[in-house]
């Protein structure tokens, strides 16, 4: 039985704008980290050797509470799988899919259309 891969990572031209909101969201609700060249056990070490230091994009803070806003208007399945895809990436597929009760292509329709619900919601990006 052959089945056809599924590229979950692909973003339509048209969700572009919306994508890069709810990154900037997401980033926001994990606690605004910008990132760090050196991981955290080693930011102290610097014996001769300096490493420019990588200054994280800021967040803005109004946008991403607009965007919380809009996010928890949302049915609760759509928020549930907007809120994994975007917030907590690190949990598996298979986990959301039971969770959801959907299956692959199914759960990625539904990530697809809270993107439209969202970008619908949100009204002009700019």
């Amino acid at each position: 039985m052959k089945r056809d891969a599924i590229d979950m990572q692909l973003i339509r031209p048209e969700h572009r704008a919306v994508h890069e909101r709810l990154s900037e969201w997401a980033r926001w609700c994990r606690g605004g980290g910008g990132g760090s060249a050196t991981l955290p056990m080693f930011e102290g070490y610097r014996n001769g050797y300096e490493e420019p230091a990588v200054r994280g994009v800021p967040i803005d803070t109004l946008k991403a509470v607009a965007v919380q806003k809009v996010f928890l208007s949302l049915p609760q399945k759509h928020r549930l799988v907007l809120g994994w895809w975007y917030c907590k990436p690190w949990i598996s597929v298979l986990a959301i899919r039971r969770t959801v009760g959907l299956t692959t292509p199914a759960l990625y329709e539904m990530v697809d259309d809270s993107r439209s619900m969202m970008k619908n919601r949100l009204g002009d990006l700019r």
